[in-house]
């Protein structure tokens, strides 16, 4: 009973690690599963999925899904975490991800429950453009 226990422990402690080397990308399932093939250190993907679920209970990582996939796609959260969920922005050049820290998107939330009766989930909500790394500094110039 002890090995199993070690044995889970091994494999949330390699996860993390993966985690913890993409903290500003999202990722799912596969792609953590695919790295660890690779790496000739294979975790089965039922043990990667519980893994990474626990951690979404747990609020390490923040869980969402996208339209165009009913894939689950997970987001370092960090250890200074708030209560509340954050809503995410994700470019969608480089992949980076990260949380849409703002109370105006909060009162927009509140304005379309107050004045449309539609309930916007903002753990669930996920904003795509371009990060300011991508867009390049050449665009900036070219507005000035």
């Amino acid at each position: 009973m002890k090995k199993s226990q070690s044995y889970q422990t091994k494999n949330k402690e390699r996860i993390l690690e993966y985690i913890l080397a993409r903290r500003d990308v999202s990722f799912n399932a596969n792609d953590a599963y695919r790295y660890f093939i690779n790496n000739d250190s294979p975790i089965s993907l039922s043990t990667i999925y519980r893994q990474l679920d626990k951690m979404a209970e747990e609020g390490l990582l923040q869980k969402y899904r996208t339209s165009e996939s009913d894939t689950a796609f997970y987001y370092y959260a960090g250890e200074k975490r708030d209560d509340r969920r954050q809503p995410l922005m994700k470019c969608t050049s480089c992949g980076q991800t990260f949380p849409l820290k703002c109370h105006t998107v909060e009162q927009m939330a509140y304005h379309i429950w107050d004045q449309h009766h539609f309930l916007i989930e903002l753990d669930q909500t996920t904003l795509f453009g371009k990060c300011a790394r991508c867009t390049g500094p050449d665009k900036n110039n070219q507005n000035k």
